[in-house]
């Protein structure tokens, strides 16, 4: 795991005023680099097997806020939620292609570097963020094999880099780091693209693809990383009081704004998507004996088994992958 440095040696780990929407500023931020909630990180309950006399260990489950920006809840509730929407998405919209009889190929891990001179910190604003990716989708269009490519995209503006300057790729490296501004995106997808010496030479941008070590990329721990430190754009606004719904002077809370990720090509959410066939919630069930899983009270450090507060529920969905065809596009999707 790295070791994260005194942030006085990268300040971009503080929020850095990028711009002004209304009448509040805007700040980019790492994730979980924003405020906690009173209750996150605390046990709601335990949940355990409903046979007393199961061997398995009652498991705690904690209040998660689900926000990207809490240092307590972000690794365990956001991430890891936007990490399988990605995930599911990149899947299922490649088994749905499939069907029609059009394969995209392996998932790539792409970064895509526009020139260093197109932004500045200075200048930074949070619509350039959308102005970055739109440049990219021309270039995605004009130098894919065909205009067909299709895929995530993710928004970094700092660049991982070792303390004597070295870029550094390796999400498993353990010498020190520290984070500096350069603005590049993250592309996991498909497709096939003009050799980068090409690109660089008529546009300017730089590209490279990141190979898996294992030799299979796999998309949720690539996700799952590149979302720990995307760009969260934030800002304050003013905390109405509940009661009598009238502003409190001199106190705000950060929100965040837009999205932290956005899809691209085929898999944009135009060209498909997801149908749900059946949805409803389950009992879990013991792995260890098969019996129903329940919910209990957790007090001064203590399970209580006493304290049954019925059947541990989880959700499910079913559902079912497909493509939009529209007879004028066609061809000019495949």
């Amino acid at each position: 795991m790295s070791t994260f440095i005194d942030p006085v040696l990268y300040p971009a780990l503080h929020p850095s005023i990028f711009g002004d929407t209304g009448h509040y500023h805007v700040h980019a931020i790492l994730p979980g680099k924003g405020s906690e909630n009173m209750e996150c990180g605390k046990v709601k309950f335990a949940v355990a097997c409903g046979d007393h006399d199961c061997s398995k260990k009652p498991e705690l489950i904690y209040h998660n806020c689900m926000r990207i920006t809490c240092p307590v809840c972000f690794r365990s509730g956001a991430v890891p939620r936007m990490s399988s929407r990605i995930q599911d998405r990149l899947y299922g919209m490649y088994d749905a292609y499939a069907k029609k009889g059009k394969y995209l190929g392996k998932l790539k891990h792409i970064v895509f570097s526009p020139p260093q001179d197109m932004f500045t910190l200075d200048d930074f604003r949070v619509d350039q963020g959308k102005t970055i990716k739109k440049k990219l989708c021309a270039m995605l269009k004009k130098y894919s094999k065909d205009g067909v490519y299709g895929g995530a995209v993710i928004f970094h503006p700092w660049r991982r880099k070792h303390m004597d300057g070295t870029e550094c790729d390796d999400k498993h490296c353990t010498r020190r780091h520290q984070w500096v501004f350069g603005p590049h995106i993250h592309y996991l997808g498909y497709g096939y693209f003009t050799a980068s010496d090409i690109v660089h030479r008529e546009t300017g941008w730089v590209y490279k693809r990141i190979k898996e070590k294992s030799g299979k990329r796999r998309a949720y721990e690539t996700v799952f990383y590149l979302l720990t430190h995307c760009a969260v754009f934030t800002k304050q606004v003013p905390v109405v009081d509940s009661t009598s719904h009238d502003i409190v002077s001199g106190e705000y809370k950060e929100v965040t704004i837009g999205q932290h990720y956005s899809y691209v090509g085929l898999m944009s959410n135009c060209k498909g998507g997801e149908r749900t066939l059946e949805k409803g919630t389950e009992i879990v069930n013991c792995e260890t004996c098969g019996s129903d899983l329940h919910k209990y009270g957790y007090h001064n450090g203590e399970v209580c088994l006493d304290e049954d507060m019925g059947e541990y529920t989880k959700p499910y969905k079913i559902v079912e992958w497909y493509v939009n065809f529209k007879k004028k596009r066609k061809r000019e999707l495949f």
